[in-house]
């Protein structure tokens, strides 16, 4: 068990509007990050080791050893499970949140690396990298801890988000005639069902309850940007100009507010999700990568990648 980190006090609690309030350090370099709102938990990943902090008292409470240096974790709050994909470790490794052991290892095929769970359904999709001109997406039923089946794509895919409200994946790839773009994709049947061209992003989220996307995209000359795109249409509904090199993307459904981190910037954008605009830009650690949020306490978590730390930051209410 770890050494629980203190969280220094950044900024007065007193202050108005999003803010950080804490930074936890942390011993090694954070990559990806993700909550469980159900326990206020919050699961961080560092190079072979999955870190775990209360996020009641901001303390970190355990680490659960990881045999791979970069992999990406997501949650299913309904059972209290985490699932970690790691690129140079081919099975997917499911980890009970009340004993912070790994109760499953799930093969899921060669190359799994970005995860979303959707838990209405309790189904897992893991994007698998075999190649970079073919694409998989493993399904897998996190009941039972097994793969169902593997949903085949043209193209080399990457981030991958889900609306458990509408059982709708999205998967950010190589589009097979029309460039970089988003496969959208039926949970129901796992047949792909629409795709959206001209988007070229690093990372993706929704708002399930309005129905929208979110993707990010890091490559725009000067700042980056958030585009906003119509769930229930598939078309873009507005692109909103954010840090430099966004790579991390989260939704406080609750609030309807979109957090994006800024790599190159190291600064959050905080945009309000009705007026599709930047009402607050938020100093965190150096080059933060990810972030995620516990919409039942509008707090939002940043992992900082070259400061080696979480910063907290008290969001919209």
């Amino acid at each position: 068990m770890a050494t629980a980190a203190t969280a220094q006090s950044s900024v007065p609690g007193t202050a108005p509007g999003p803010r950080v309030t804490a930074t936890i350090p942390l011993d090694r370099q954070p990559l990806n990050i993700t909550t469980d709102p159900v326990t206020d938990m919050v699961y961080v990943t560092e190079p072979y080791k999955l870190v775990v902090i209360n996020g009641r008292t901001n303390l970190v409470v355990t680490t659960v050893p990881i045999p791979s240096k970069v992999f990406n974790v997501a949650t299913d709050p309904r059972t209290d499970m985490i699932y970690v994909a790691a690129l140079g470790y081919h099975p997917v490794l499911a980890i009970s949140g009340r004993t912070n052991t790994v109760v499953a290892k799930i093969p899921a095929g060669p190359g799994p690396y970005y995860i979303a769970t959707n838990p209405q359904t309790h189904m897992i999709y893991v994007s698998t990298i075999p190649t970079p001109n073919r694409g998989r997406i493993a399904v897998i039923n996190g009941r039972t801890n097994k793969l169902v089946t593997i949903i085949h794509l043209a193209n080399l895919t990457n981030s991958i988000a889900t609306n458990p409200l509408t059982n709708t994946i999205y998967v950010e790839g190589r589009l097979p005639t029309s460039g970089n773009g988003i496969f959208v994709i039926n949970g129901q049947t796992n047949k792909v069902v629409a795709t959206i061209p001209g988007i070229d992003s690093a990372g993706l989220a929704t708002n399930p309850l309005t129905h929208t996307l979110y993707a990010i995209d890091p490559f725009s000359e000067g700042d980056g940007s958030l585009f906003a795109i119509n769930g229930q249409t598939n078309k873009l509904q507005a692109t909103v100009l954010v840090g430099a090199s966004p790579l991390g993307v989260a939704t406080d459904p609750m609030t309807n507010f979109v957090y994006v981190a800024n790599y190159d910037s190291d600064t959050v954008s905080v945009i309000n999700g009705r007026t599709n605009s930047v009402t607050a830009t938020i100093t965190v650690g150096s080059h933060p990568r990810s972030v995620a949020t516990d919409p039942f306490t509008s707090t939002v978590y940043v992992a900082n990648t070259s400061s080696h730390s979480i910063s907290v930051i008290a969001g919209n209410r």
